[in-house]
């Protein structure tokens, strides 16, 4: 199958359970020509400050415009992100937000 090839490089974020092979931003990644990924932090790792520099590290990694496409927990650690660095971007795609008056599972970053 041949790569889509964009104009600026997409950097998927993905939440905190997004690490299967049949995850749709998985898929998507496996379409794109110009595609990081923010690696999954480990259960042990887990805090809001080491996921926006997760983040960070890979958009320092990147020349030129960027895409965001963040799910679920990403999303949030997109927005602490944006708040943080205040980077210019080309645009996100942010995929179905946690809902935060729900309670989250003890082992999720606070």
């Amino acid at each position: 199958m041949e790569k889509l090839q964009t104009t600026a490089t997409v950097l998927i974020v993905p939440g905190l359970r997004d690490h299967v092979a049949e995850h749709w931003q998985t898929l998507l990644a496996g379409r794109l020509a110009k595609v990081r990924s923010v690696p999954p932090l480990q259960v042990d790792g887990l805090s809001c400050t080491a996921r926006v520099e997760a983040i960070q590290r890979e958009l320092d990694q990147i020349d030129g415009e960027v895409i965001l496409v963040a799910h679920s927990a990403g999303v949030l650690m997109v927005a602490h992100w944006a708040a943080r660095y205040r980077r210019p971007i080309k645009g996100a795609l942010l995929a179905a937000p946690p809902d935060l008056n729900a309670p989250w599972p003890a082992h999720y970053p606070s």
